[in-house]
């Protein structure tokens, strides 16, 4: 009966989403990206991708250990239930609950937010699952060795090619909370709700290393997925919000 009902919310989702595409959600996303990626800015992709590396080798292992060792009963609580946050299973429901809500309160400012959120979730999410099967990192629960990618091998004659054990980078929960959140982050003006808003998506990445799920660099990565998606979704479409462009 669970699956029934999610079933019915993955194909609702699935029309507002070609709803949103059809009323131009997505102009000039693409074109966006392309100038994102001209020769200009190639210097800064390259250091990207340096420090990325610095962080495989030298960083991961003992961040992961250090975060492993929290031991405060309150904290170890709230990673608990944030481990979940960005599991689409449960976020894309929310979202088609608020979503409902949003139209059936009539609440337009409300409605294009979400909408936004939405098509950012699911674009970093398939992004993010794209790069999954390329890099085909192992997580540090199968094997504590940070510099384990492309283990293409292991996966072929194990016949593990639907397994997660081999889909460490980046940390879809950690891409999906943060691209859900960063239209409502950018939205609202209040300091206090801002931080609020940041804290919950930095936690459940947290809360991903803390179990064992992902490396940091995972996370790291999926942050900065989220935050570009949605930051480029969220300008495109800010007039929608009554925003000057």
């Amino acid at each position: 009966m669970k699956n029934y009902y999610q079933n019915i919310i993955y194909i609702s989702l699935l029309f507002i989403v070609i709803d949103l595409i059809r009323r131009n959600y997505l102009k000039n996303f693409w074109t966006r990206i392309k100038t994102e990626f001209k020769w200009k800015n190639l210097k800064w992709i390259i250091l990207f991708l340096i420090g990325l590396a610095f962080f495989f080798y030298f960083i991961d292992l003992p961040l992961l250990s250090s975060i492993q060792k929290i031991t405060n009963g309150p904290v170890k609580r709230i990673l608990h239930y944030l481990n979940i946050f960005g599991d689409g299973r449960v976020l894309f429901p929310f979202l088609f609950i608020i979503y409902l809500s949003a139209l059936f309160f009539d609440q337009p400012k409300l409605r294009h937010l979400i909408s936004i959120a939405i098509l950012s979730a699911l674009l970093a999410g398939l992004v993010g699952q794209v790069i999954k099967i390329i890099t085909a990192r192992t997580r540090p629960y199968a094997e504590m060795d940070p510099l384990q990618f492309f283990n293409y091998k292991i996966i072929y004659l194990k016949s593990k090619y639907f397994s997660p054990t081999f889909k460490s980078f980046p940390s879809g929960h950690t891409t999906n909370a943060f691209s859900f959140m960063i239209p409502f982050i950018l939205y609202f003006k209040n300091k206090m709700i801002r931080m609020l808003l940041v804290i919950v998506p930095v936690l459940t990445g947290i809360a991903r290393i803390y179990y064992s799920k992902h490396w940091p660099s995972d996370v790291v990565f999926g942050a900065f997925l989220g935050i570009y998606i949605g930051m480029i979704l969220y300008m495109n479409n800010r007039s929608r919000l009554g925003e000057k462009i």
